[in-house]
C-alpha cells in the first residue's frame, strides 16, 4: 500500500546524506521537509498545501539539483541494522546502576539507555541489550552525517552513553 501524500526522494546520488538534505532545504530553501535519513528525504503533501506550496517544493529541489551536482560514485554507506542480544529486560536494566562511559569503550557493556537516531527514532538499542561494535560504528557514522541524536552526551568531542555496571 502506497501512501501519496508522502514523497521519498533518494538524494544520495549527490553525495550527502538526507540528514544533510534535510538541514539544507530548512536553511537555504525555507522548505521544512518531515524528515531526513540516510539516503533520502520525505516532503509530506497534505490537503493543508497549496498550489503555491506545492511550487515551492518543487522549485527547491530544482535549485538544489541544479545547484549541486550528482555524483559517479555514490559516497553514503548503507547501514545494515542488527537485533542486539537483549541480556535484561528494558524493565530490570532500568533498577540497575549505571554510569556514563566513552562510546568507543562499550564494546560488549549493556545499554542502560536507549540510542536513536531521530527521525524516526528506531532505537539502535535499548536499555539491557549488549553493544556490539556495529552498533558503536553505525552511531559514530550517525553523529559524522550531523544527525538528530537521542541517549548520548558530548563532552570535549566525545561520546558518552549510559551503560550498567557490571
Amino acid at each position: 500500500i502506497y501512501d501519496n501524500t508522502k514523497l521519498t526522494i533518494d538524494v544520495s546520488a549527490y553525495g550527502m546524506s538526507g540528514f544533510k538534505v534535510y538541514d539544507l532545504f530548512k536553511e537555504h530553501y525555507d522548505i521544512q521537509l518531515e524528515l531526513g535519513e540516510t539516503h533520502v528525504v520525505l516532503a509530506i503533501i497534505s490537503l493543508g498545501d497549496s498550489k503555491e506550496s506545492i511550487d515551492t517544493l518543487i522549485n527547491g529541489f530544482k535549485q538544489f539539483s541544479e545547484h549541486y551536482q550528482v555524483k559517479l560514485k555514490n559516497t553514503i554507506k548503507t547501514i545494515e541494522l542488527s537485533i542486539p542480544e537483549m541480556v535484561y529486560t528494558p524493565r530490570q536494566a532500568f533498577f540497575k546502576q549505571s554510569t556514563l562511559m566513552d562510546l568507543t569503550l562499550t564494546e560488549g557493556l549493556i545499554a542502560a539507555d536507549s540510542i536513536m537516531i531521530y527521525p524516526p527514532g528506531i532505537p539502535l538499542v535499548v536499555p539491557g541489550e549488549r553493544i556490539t561494535q556495529d552498533i558503536i560504528n553505525n552511531y559514530t557514522y550517525f553523529v559524522k552525517q550531523e544527525a538528530v541524536l537521542i541517549g548520548s552526551h558530548e563532552k570535549n568531542d566525545n561520546i558518552y552513553i549510559k551503560v550498567l555496571i557490571p
